[in-house]
């Protein structure tokens, strides 16, 4: 298993989705651990900060560049 840093992409949600529903993971970065079992589209990711553990859709998540590194 390869653990990945990412992201939530907040940024690639409609604006005027946006206006109503501020970003839940400002700043966040996570360990993605890969797929739950049984959940298609679903992430197991760690924040790396506070330890707390989320299941995230796939396709809203992107790797860190080497600049956020």
């Amino acid at each position: 298993m390869k653990i990945k840093l990412v992201k939530y992409d907040y940024d690639s949600f409609d604006d005027n989705w946006k206006k109503n529903n501020p970003n839940p993971f400002e700043g966040a970065v996570f360990a993605c651990f890969g797929e739950v079992e049984g959940m298609d589209g679903h992430s197991y990711c760690q924040n790396i900060e506070t330890g707390i553990p989320a299941i995230l859709h796939t396709e809203n998540l992107i790797e860190l560049t080497e600049e956020e590194l």
